[in-house]
């Protein structure tokens, strides 16, 4: 209303309801629905929300890679299969989920998700790649560098995600592709300067309703002034 300070502070509506965004927007894989094309104006639309998010020493280096020909997308799934497949000898999913588990990663059913999305990523309707200019530093730099460096797209691709979310699209971050960056690279005609920092699958969702996600409580892993340890 004419004549109110502007305090600063959300109403209560405004803040359950970024809340709830923050708290219910999923890695989604299995709920992708691939029958159901993604208008270009929404991903830019998203994009720029995400051009919103805070960048190190306000560089902006960063660059998006929409993908949406259904030729380099399947050349993209391709990459990033065999580099999955890398991850044991015969690459077959059974055995990557029995690893998995046995050494404290992913669930059985977090692992065959992901084989799911490698069996599937070809059909996304769109592929998003993070870009930064310039390579990253090496650690010998600092790692102050090494942090800035990474710090410059981490936030910006999160937000994407939330703005994804709030119109009823899903993504997942993943990184499995960077095993063979190169060959993804010559695809998309990405000069050596460009650093891909990851993969962005997006798609609608079959349904709009995620619920928060079973997590360790903060009490165990939080600490006050001194470190605690992990509990």
């Amino acid at each position: 209303m004419a004549g109110m300070l502007d305090t600063g502070s959300p109403t209560p509506g405004e803040l359950a309801a970024m809340d709830s965004l923050l708290s219910t927007t999923r890695s989604i894989r299995r709920r992708f629905d691939l029958t159901r094309p993604v208008p270009s104006a929404i991903i830019e639309t998203c994009l720029t929300l995400a051009l919103q998010a805070p960048t190190s020493h306000n560089l902006q280096n960063w660059h998006w890679v929409v993908v949406t020909d259904p030729h380099k997308r399947a050349r993209i799934a391709d990459a990033y299969v065999r580099s999955y497949q890398d991850l044991t000898p015969d690459g077959t999913p059974r055995n990557r989920t029995r690893r998995w588990h046995a050494a404290g990663r992913p669930q059985p059913r977090h692992a065959e998700s992901i084989d799911w999305l490698g069996e599937h990523l070809a059909e996304v309707p769109v592929h998003v790649l993070p870009c930064l200019m310039g390579r990253p530093p090496d650690a010998t730099e600092g790692l102050e560098h090494v942090a800035a460096y990474w710090a410059s797209i981490y936030p910006a691709v999160w937000s994407f995600q939330l703005a994804l979310r709030s119109r009823g699209l899903g993504s997942v971050l993943t990184c499995f592709h960077l095993r063979r960056e190169a060959e993804v690279a010559e695809v998309l005609g990405l000069p050596p300067v460009v650093t891909q920092a990851c993969l962005l699958p997006v798609a609608y969702t079959t349904g709009t309703l995620f619920r928060p996600a079973a997590r360790i409580p903060l009490d165990r892993r939080i600490s006050w002034n001194h470190w605690m340890g992990t509990r």
